[in-house]
């Protein structure tokens, strides 16, 4: 709760949506512009100058002309129906950076019958960097080993995570294996190599859990 004194309503209230933490945009029925706050314009690196008077595709600078025109035509059609959103959507900022917000859409009506769209944004990415710092460091302070992988679209494995203890297991770095793979295949014992579909077939037939054993092999050349 804020009181202040009506006679300075709005120059408070200015104060208060430029200083505001959360980045905020108010847009028309058309999708342009009216006003934003500096955290608005933190997160897309744009200054208001470039923003205010543009329409809401200015955010997607990736999109070719035809989806642009669809982008708005679909924000037009939401604001006639004049229901409130929230949402999670990937944009890019002016430099090129991908970001993940949440949009929180709220519609205002003004005493004189004008309708503007108030959208509050949260960058949510940085809080999922910090919480993949905090895993990591539990990850990397185990004993074992703990490893991500995924399947690209040729059926290849991708590995996309290798906690730090993985070289006293295989002998190599986890940078080493996560950029290839395929070096584990050097120590694991041939018998115990098991193809992607037979991992599946493994995940399937246990309720996407498995255990397997593999004889690995020691700085000595045994198992």
């Amino acid at each position: 709760t804020y009181m202040i004194n009506s006679d300075s309503l709005e120059v408070e209230l200015d104060f208060l949506f430029d200083v505001s933490p959360t980045a905020i945009c108010y847009t028309d029925s058309n999708g342009i512009f009216i006003k934003v706050n500096s955290a608005y314009c933190a997160i897309f690196g744009y200054s208001s100058e470039e923003i205010i008077g543009k329409d809401i595709t200015i955010e997607y600078p990736h999109l070719d002309q035809d989806a642009k025109s669809k982008l708005l035509e679909d924000y037009i059609k939401f604001f006639s129906a004049s229901q409130n959103d929230f949402r999670e959507v990937s944009i890019f900022s002016k430099n090129g950076g991908l970001k993940t917000l949440e949009i929180s859409r709220k519609f205002v009506n003004f005493p004189n019958g004008r309708q503007i769209c108030v959208s509050f944004l949260s960058d949510t990415s940085r809080y999922k960097r910090s919480n993949e710092k905090i895993l990591n460091a539990i990850f990397n302070a185990l004993s074992g080993v703990i490893y991500h992988v995924k399947l690209d679209s040729s059926q290849k494995r991708k590995m996309i995570f290798m906690s730090e203890r993985a070289d006293v297991i295989f002998g190599y770095s986890s940078q080493e294996l996560q950029n290839d793979i395929s070096l584990i295949a050097n120590v694991l014992h041939p018998d115990d190599i098991i193809t992607p579909s037979q991992s599946l077939e493994i995940f399937k037939k246990n309720n996407n859990f498995r255990r397997l054993q593999y004889r690995v092999k020691n700085a000595n050349g045994g198992w």
